[in-house]
């Protein structure tokens, strides 16, 4: 299964994608912050009566958002982006 979905990704994924890149150079960055804002969405979402599914999908996209954000703005191409991901340069 690893080997066919690793062939998959080849075919399909294949060519360059700036989404694809822009995800991949932020992913470490999302790993290393995401758990204090998913406790904190946690703790907001408790008492909704709205199904856990919900939940867990508004608490994934506000997190994933905020994250991707601050990236952006305060990470990307600053000296915590350059330990993180290497030196990146801005698109002229």
């Amino acid at each position: 299964m690893a080997f066919g979905l690793m062939g998959l990704f080849r075919k399909f994924m294949g060519r360059k994608s700036y989404a694809v890149r822009y995800l991949s150079d932020s992913a470490y960055w999302l790993y290393l912050t995401h758990l204090p804002i998913i406790i904190i969405g946690q703790g907001i979402v408790r008492d909704w009566q709205i199904p856990a599914v919900v939940k867990f999908t508004i608490i994934c996209a506000v997190t994933i958002g905020i994250l991707l954000l601050i990236y952006q703005f305060a990470v990307r191409y600053t000296l915590l982006g350059t330990i993180l991901n290497g030196a990146r340069a801005r698109p002229k």
